[in-house]
């Protein structure tokens, strides 16, 4: 038995709308679309700032939060880029921040101590975990310094000795200076004529004799150290007219309310 082969030729016409048809079939299909990066939903906050540190630092909670447009999972991850305080700057291709206590760990919400006084600058970087996508937006926060204080009563004792060739106006205080936040020479007590200074160096004890007869009033100061006075108060004590050389008269005693204050921009000590 003899077989046929039967060859069908299509017209070129059909051909070409065939091919036409599977171009138009391919073109509808939805072209994919690039995975989106992570949006913040609002600016990451930091909080508090602009306060004074306590003598333990500022303790501060940073926070932020994203969403990802396909749904897809995000992480947290928070850094310190930047850190100012006057001519005083680091940023993190430079150095390891300072005066920070606590750990910038992944996660959405981290709680640090601040313990130096300045501007720090803190990223919020959320990742998208299924296309490695981020996006980033910075908070800063501004320290500001402790200011300690403390009272004390300086009291320049009654000068019941008197007539005497010399007279000590140094002062006894309430309590110590030093210790605490202070130290020894964080204030400066002078005492003067307006033209002679007697200070911690040169000791408090004043010759009666260059005041006979019109005996002496003596200006008692303090300072802090820069030069800012605190408080001061005046003594006039009189000399004897005949005998010379005496401060005489009797002279209650002088106090001298200090209020201290000393600006501490680092207390990571």
């Amino acid at each position: 038995m003899k077989k046929t082969i039967t060859t069908i030729i299509l017209p070129a016409a059909f051909t070409v709308i065939t091919v036409l048809a599977i171009i138009i079939f391919a073109s509808c299909e939805e072209p994919e679309v690039a995975n989106q990066k992570p949006v913040f939903e609002a600016t990451p906050t930091a909080g508090p700032t602009n306060e004074p540190m306590t003598k333990n630092g500022l303790a501060v909670t940073l926070d932020g939060i994203a969403r990802d447009t396909e749904g897809d999972p995000l992480t947290y991850q928070w850094s310190c880029t930047a850190y100012n305080r006057g001519s005083y700057n680091v940023t993190n291709a430079e150095s390891v921040m300072p005066g920070i206590n606590g750990s910038l760990s992944a996660g959405s919400q981290v709680s640090l101590t601040l313990t130096k006084a300045g501007t720090y600058v803190f990223v919020l970087t959320a990742t998208d975990a299924k296309s490695g996508a981020t996006t980033s937006s910075p908070v800063e926060v501004v320290v500001n310094p402790y200011i300690a204080t403390k009272t004390v009563t300086a009291t320049i004792p009654g000068l019941a000795n008197l007539p005497a060739t010399t007279v000590n106006l140094a002062a006894s205080y309430s309590a110590a200076i030093a210790g605490g936040d202070f130290e020894d020479g964080d204030f400066v007590y002078t005492v003067t004529d307006g033209t002679t200074t007697w200070d911690s160096t040169t000791g408090y004890v004043i010759s009666a004799a260059p005041y006979v007869p019109n005996g002496g009033t003596f200006t008692l100061t303090y300072k802090y150290k820069d030069g800012t006075v605190i408080n001061s108060s005046q003594i006039t004590i009189s000399t004897l007219s005949s005998g010379g050389g005496r401060f005489a008269g009797v002279v209650g005693n002088s106090t001298i309310e200090l209020s201290l204050e000393k600006t501490i921009a680092d207390v990571s000590n």
